[in-house]
C-alpha cells in the first residue's frame, strides 16, 4: 500500500513538472464554447479528472469485493452450521453404532442363552428317554415276572398232572 502511495506521489510530481514546463496558452473547444487557457492548467485538470475516475472505479470494485466478502461470510456461516449439524449426526451415529456394538454381546449372550436352553431341552429329552427306558425295563421285568409266574404256574400244573398220573396209575 505504501509503495502505491509513493508511486502516486512520484507520478504527480512528474505531471506537475510537465505542466509547468508547458505553460503556453491553448484554445480549448467545449461543445458550445471555446476558451483560451494555460496548457499547464489543462494538464492538471485532466490528470485530476483521471484520478477521480480511477478512484471511483476503484471504489466500485472495492464495494463489489466487500459485498462478495459479506456473501461468502454468510455462506461460510451456513456451511459451518451445516458442518456442525453433520458432525452432530456423525456423533449420534457413532453413539448409535457404539450402542449397537454393546448390543452385539447381548446377542451373543442370547445365543449362549439359547444354547443353554437347547442343552436343557437335550437333557430333558435324555431324561425322558431314560424314564421311557426305565418304564420299558419295568414293563419287561413285569412281563418277565409274569412270564416267570406263568412258567411257575405251568410247572405247578405239570407237577399236578404228573401226580395225578402217578396216583391214577
Amino acid at each position: 500500500m505504501q509503495l502505491v502511495f509513493v508511486l502516486s506521489l512520484v507520478f504527480a510530481i512528474i505531471i506537475a513538472v510537465f505542466a509547468l514546463n508547458n505553460g503556453e496558452k491553448v484554445t480549448i473547444d467545449f461543445l458550445f464554447s471555446t476558451k483560451e487557457v494555460s496548457q499547464a492548467l489543462v494538464i492538471l485538470v485532466s490528470t485530476a479528472f483521471g484520478a477521480v475516475i480511477v478512484a471511483v472505479l476503484g471504489l466500485v470494485a472495492q464495494i463489489k469485493l466487500s459485498l462478495k466478502v459479506k456473501e461468502q461470510g454468510k455462506q461460510i456461516k451456513t456451511l459451518q452450521e451445516e458442518k456442525d449439524e453433520l458432525l452432530m449426526q456423525v456423533e449420534a451415529n457413532s453413539v448409535k453404532e457404539f450402542d449397537e456394538a454393546d448390543k452385539v454381546p447381548a446377542l451373543q449372550d442370547n445365543e449362549e442363552q439359547n444354547l443353554d436352553e437347547q442343552e436343557k431341552i437335550n437333557e430333558e429329552s435324555k431324561e425322558d428317554k431314560l424314564e421311557d427306558n426305565q418304564e420299558i425295563d419295568e414293563k419287561d421285568k413285569t412281563d418277565n415276572n409274569k412270564d416267570k409266574t406263568d412258567n411257575d404256574f405251568e410247572k405247578e400244573l405239570e407237577k399236578e398232572l404228573e401226580r395225578e398220573k402217578q396216583e391214577g396209575h
